[in-house]
């Protein structure tokens, strides 16, 4: 109910056609079974008076808080959830409706969320493609030989989701193995290892049952 009369969120995609506020009842309820925490996210707004979470009844006693430490105690626990439950760049690309859990993201935070708005203009096949996007719009000079190795994009790459998309056209397969895994970067050449050595010993294991 909340979303339908949250002026920054009123202003925006399909809320912004609807001109009765039960039609954007509505939308926010279908949208809220299908992803309820990008729905809750979107009530965020670093202005307190547009913070459309601080006016949710969380606690009996939260009105005795000033609204910006509020503000600041709610974040880490939806930084939390985001990390968890992770950040599926396609799907965002497809619904931009979902960029409001981008503010939440580990390495962007709202100060960084257009830019990743702007490196999903077209489908993300792989971890290396997505950090090149990253370090080119943030113009940082030193991480343009391996961007995968910016700060930003290690902070954040473990909790980015990169498979297609349900209405995408291209195939898992093509998305590097590690790439859709949560796991950060130091451990890629650990993993490639382990995996390199458990394939030897399948091959050698199907060597000694032929002989």
């Amino acid at each position: 109910r909340l979303v339908a009369y949250h002026g920054p969120t009123m202003e925006e995609g399909a809320y912004r056609d609807c001109e009765s506020p039960l039609q954007r009842i509505a939308i926010s309820m279908a949208r809220y079974v299908q992803d309820p925490l990008a729905e809750t996210c979107q009530l965020w707004n670093k202005l307190a008076e547009q913070n459309g979470l601080l006016k949710l009844h969380l606690h009996r006693l939260q009105h005795v808080l000033p609204k910006d430490r509020l503000a600041s105690a709610l974040v880490r626990p939806l930084t939390e959830v985001v990390s968890n439950a992770g950040v599926h760049a396609n799907r965002v690309r497809q619904s931009p409706h979902l960029m409001s859990v981008v503010n939440f993201l580990p390495g962007f935070g709202p100060a960084k969320t257009q830019i990743f708005r702007k490196c999903i203009n077209t489908a993300v096949q792989s971890r290396a493609e997505l950090a090149g996007r990253i370090v080119k719009d943030l113009q940082v000079q030193a991480a343009l030989k391996d961007p995968l190795q910016s700060c930003v994009v290690k902070n954040a790459m473990p909790f980015v989701k990169i498979y297609p998309d349900l209405r995408d056209r291209w195939e898992p397969s093509v998305t590097p193995g590690f790439d859709r895994t949560r796991l950060c970067e130091a451990h890629r050449s650990w993993i490639e290892a382990m995996c390199q050595a458990a394939l030897a010993g399948t091959e050698h294991a199907e060597d000694t049952d032929e002989d």
